[in-house]
């Protein structure tokens, strides 16, 4: 039925149409990616081009993920329902990817609208990855607020609000925020004890020079008191009288003559 319905649909823009919903950014599928056992991905594709009636090109994509499986096909089913059977695909990578129902459903919520791939490994976050934590319905809410009313990024709003709200993530940033307050504690503990050094390395130095002007000061006084005593006694020491020839109290005397 599906072959006779596609064949129909050819001449329909089949091409352009059924490639116009390739999810963005991801790998494209490759048949030789493992499958769920026992049902093959045309079997997988064959029962979600009956479920939803869509292009037979998108529902091969859909099943090529990995996993063909039922619970992976009444994922598919869901979702594609939900958001429009055009985007089986999308479906298909979201339930391959995601461990349940509500995570890809998550993640192609993070898709539409929180700027994020629903799987891509070679982003540092996807939608799956997002939705696997058990704090998903925060982290959601939290992604979409960053992305749509703060301007980030989906990868950097999805950094932002599991560093909030993702325990083994929150406890990183706390165990690294810790280490930069030690480390900030140590440097300013290291800093203080420079200037508690060069504190006393100056009080020993002005009280070395004042012990030096005090000896300095000391000296002069001892010279002052010592000059000062030397004065004092030559003040009060007598003088002493002055020797003159007797000339007789001034009267000429006659000698007498011995002639």
């Amino acid at each position: 039925m599906k072959k006779v319905f596609a064949l129909t649909l050819a001449a329909l823009t089949f091409s352009n149409v059924s490639h116009a919903w390739i999810i963005k950014g991801n790998n494209t599928p490759s048949p030789s990616q493992p499958v769920s056992r026992g049902i093959s991905v045309e079997d997988c594709s064959d029962s979600l081009y009956q479920s939803l009636s869509t292009f037979s090109s998108s529902t091969d994509a859909a099943c090529s993920y990995g996993r063909t499986d039922r619970e992976f096909q009444r994922c598919t089913i869901s979702i594609a329902q939900e958001i429009g059977h055009q985007y089986v695909q999308l479906a298909g990578q979201a339930c391959a990817a995601a461990r349940n129902t509500a995570e890809a459903n998550c993640a192609i919520d993070l898709y539409f609208r929180g700027g994020l791939y629903v799987s891509n490994n070679s982003m540092s976050a996807d939608g799956v990855r997002v939705c696997s934590h058990v704090e998903k319905d925060q982290l959601k809410s939290c992604v979409i607020n960053q992305y749509q009313t703060r301007g980030k990024s989906g990868v950097d709003a999805a950094r932002i609000c599991l560093e909030q709200f993702d325990p083994a993530v929150k406890a990183r940033r706390e165990a690294e925020q810790k280490r930069i307050e030690a480390e900030k504690r140590a440097a300013e503990a290291k800093r203080q004890e420079e200037l508690r050094r060069q504190e006393e390395q100056r009080r020993q130095q002005q009280q070395a020079e004042q012990k030096k002007k005090d000896e300095e000061a000391r000296k002069k006084e001892e010279e002052r008191k010592r000059q000062e005593q030397q004065q004092q006694q030559q003040q009060t020491q007598p003088s002493a009288p002055i020797s003159t020839p007797d000339v007789g109290g001034g009267v000429i005397v006659d000698l007498p003559n011995f002639e």
